[in-house]
C-alpha cells in the first residue's frame, strides 16, 4: 500500500487506492493512466465500495487458480469455482 508500490501498480495498470498516486507525473504523460484517471474519477462520483474480507487477495488467488484450470487445462467451470470455494472457506476456519 505504499505510494511506491501504489505508482507500480499504476504502471501496470492497475488503479490506486491511493489518491496522493495520481500526483506522479506518469498520470499525465501516459495515455494509459490517463484513462485510468477518468475511471478513477467516475469511480468517486458514481461509484459503491463493497466491503472485502481482510484475506481478499487469498481469494483472488483462488479465483485465478479456477480460472487457470478453465482456460489453459480445459477444466469444467462449476467444478473449478466449487474448489476454489472449498479451498478458500478451508483456511478461513
Amino acid at each position: 500500500m505504499s505510494p511506491a508500490s501504489q505508482l507500480e501498480f499504476a504502471k501496470a495498470g492497475v488503479m490506486p487506492s491511493r489518491l496522493s498516486t495520481y500526483d506522479d507525473k506518469f498520470f499525465k504523460d501516459d495515455a494509459s493512466a490517463k484513462d485510468m484517471q477518468q475511471w478513477t474519477d467516475y469511480a468517486k462520483r458514481y461509484g459503491r465500495m463493497e466491503k472485502t474480507p481482510k484475506d481478499f487477495s487469498k481469494l483472488s488467488e483462488e479465483i485465478a487458480k479456477a480460472i487457470q484450470k478453465v482456460i489453459v487445462q480445459g477444466g469444467d467451470p462449476k467444478a473449478a469455482l466449487d474448489e476454489a470455494a472449498q479451498t478458500y472457506n478451508a483456511q478461513r476456519s
